[in-house]
């Protein structure tokens, strides 16, 4: 049986994510999953909602949307990021700090690996 967890806020972008029984019980008590998305203003949350609309359309196709966002989301809320910078960077700069988040992101603790550093990080 499945369960409803509402990631962003339900007027933002009346959207959900699916997590069964046992995900839930992890979440609840802490365990394997990110749990800090309230830490997000809804602002940034708009602003991440776009960049992940951008990604998607320009550079991973199949990927779900919220899945992009939610990578974006929890690097942000670790590593605060430039978000409308990022949102209007180049395509170069805008796909190198989408794939390096996507690639190198910790989706346990929402840190980076590798050392990776988004050129849009904050400084």
């Amino acid at each position: 049986m499945k369960q409803i967890l509402y990631i962003f806020s339900k007027e933002d972008f009346k959207r959900i994510e699916m997590l069964n029984k046992e995900d839930l019980k992890k979440l609840k008590k802490g365990g394997f999953m990110f749990n800090e998305w309230d830490k997000c203003s809804k602002k940034d949350a708009r602003i991440i909602h776009k960049i992940g609309v951008r990604a998607k359309k320009e550079l991973l196709k199949k990927r779900d949307l919220i899945d992009i966002e939610m990578d974006v989301m929890a690097t942000h809320i670790k590593l605060p990021l430039r978000l409308t910078d990022f949102l209007k960077a180049d395509k170069f700069n805008f796909a190198r700090d989408i794939y390096g988040i996507t690639d190198h992101i910790d989706r346990d603790t929402g840190k980076m690996n590798n050392c990776f550093l988004p050129r849009f990080a904050r400084q």
